[in-house]
C-alpha cells in the first residue's frame, strides 16, 4: 500500500542554543503505512563526522516499530523566513537500516545559515518532511 504523510516541525531556535551535542527534538510517532514512525532533529549533531558536530542541524527518521522490511521515501525541507522550501534532502530507504538504532538521515545546513535566512520573527525555524512508504514489505496493524 503506498501512503505519504506530510510533518511540519517547528523548532524553537532559542531552546537549541544551550542544547548538548547529541540531544534531539522529536516529532512522536507518526503512523504512516502500517508503520510507526519518529521524526527526530539534532540541532548541534552531524553523525557522519564527528569533528563537525556542533556546526549543523541534522534530521533522521526512525522506525520505530520491528517491522523487517520497509521500503520508504523520506524528504525534509528547511522552510525560508517567506514561508518557501530553501534546502531539500530526499532518500529512498529499505528499514530497518543497518544502523542499530533503525534511523536514516542528514545534516541539512550549518547553524550559522539559520537566523539569516530561516528563523523567522517568532523565534522558530521549519523543516517540513515527507515520509512515503511504497507498496510491498511487511506491514504491522498499527492504531490510527
Amino acid at each position: 500500500m503506498l501512503e505519504s504523510r506530510v510533518f511540519e516541525f517547528n523548532v524553537d531556535y532559542f531552546e537549541t542554543m544551550d542544547m548538548a551535542v547529541g540531544k534531539f527534538f522529536s516529532s512522536g510517532e507518526i503512523s504512516v503505512g502500517g508503520h510507526l514512525w519518529r521524526i527526530n532533529c539534532f540541532p548541534n549533531m552531524d553523525r557522519v563526522r564527528v569533528d563537525d558536530n556542533s556546526k549543523y542541524v541534522s534530521i533522521f527518521l526512525k522506525l520505530e516499530d520491528k517491522s523487517k522490511n520497509v521500503k520508504a521515501v523520506f524528504e525534509a525541507s528547511m522552510m525560508g523566513k517567506d514561508g518557501k522550501p530553501r534546502r531539500q534532502r530526499s532518500s529512498t530507504i529499505v528499514f530497518p537500516t543497518y544502523r542499530e538504532n533503525r534511523d536514516w538521515g542528514w545534516r541539512l545546513m550549518e547553524r550559522s545559515q539559520l537566523v539569516p535566512a530561516y528563523v523567522k520573527a517568532d523565534g522558530c525555524f521549519t523543516i517540513v518532511c515527507r515520509i512515503t512508504v511504497l507498496p510491498g514489505g511487511d506491514a504491522l496493524d498499527v492504531p490510527q
